[in-house]
């Protein structure tokens, strides 16, 4: 017996297997910034980063912001937004969250599966950990230079939020490489591939044979 594991088996939501095609280039500026922290957001990144935002962005962009359907203070983000001038758009029930992510480009995430679907359409973030397992991982993508990460969730401010975004902001070159660098990692086909491993397990099972093929391997590339 043995295991899979490494990016290559990233199991992510529905829709981006098929995700969108990167651009042909970043743009100059971010006209689009995306605020996703999860599925349940228990630390409330969210609010954390409108309120890096309320004094306002190095430029002009349209902010969306994802409320999970586990996230408790939706009222907060809620009330947090209509008070903000830039008036972000929220989504609360999204039916195509890669379309969306691909359509941004900056954003600020929890550094779990959100983080790897982010990368998987190209786009570029600010990843603040929710957990000590999200650290490590967001750690380890940052080394590839896939994701700007800035640290555990006790340890963000605001200020730290605000100064990663304006910095992000000013490189599109550096967008561009880390949005191709995130695809390179994560290519949205790792349910895939686990099934593909399951059904051949079962496959041997139902034969009587060994299942030979299982061992302890890990796929930090892509694997067909």
């Amino acid at each position: 017996e043995g295991y899979y594991e490494g990016c290559a088996f990233a199991i992510l939501g529905e829709g981006f297997a098929g995700a969108a095609a990167p651009r042909a280039s970043a743009r100059e500026a971010v006209h689009d910034l995306l605020v996703c922290c999860g599925g349940t957001d228990p630390q409330r990144l969210t609010g954390r980063a409108l309120q890096a935002m309320a004094h306002g962005l190095p430029g002009a962009a349209q902010v969306h912001v994802v409320i999970g359907p586990g996230v408790e203070d939706r009222a907060g983000i809620r009330e947090a937004t209509a008070r903000m001038a830039m008036r972000p758009r929220l989504y609360e029930d999204v039916q195509d969250l890669s379309s969306l992510m691909a359509a941004c480009d900056l954003a600020v995430s929890s550094g779990g599966t959100t983080m790897m679907e982010l990368c998987c359409v190209g786009t570029p973030a600010v990843v603040i950990a929710q957990t000590d397992a999200e650290a490590r991982f967001a750690s380890w993508f940052d080394a590839q230079g896939a994701i700007r990460y800035l640290g555990g969730s006790e340890a963000v401010d605001e200020r730290a939020i605000r100064e990663a975004i304006a910095e992000l902001w000013a490189q599109p070159v550096t967008r561009q490489r880390m949005a191709d660098r995130g695809r390179r990692l994560i290519d949205g086909r790792g349910a895939e591939r686990t099934a593909s491993v399951l059904l051949r397990a079962l496959a041997e099972k139902q034969r009587g044979s060994p299942i030979s093929h299982l061992s302890s391997r890990r796929a930090d590339a892509h694997h067909s």
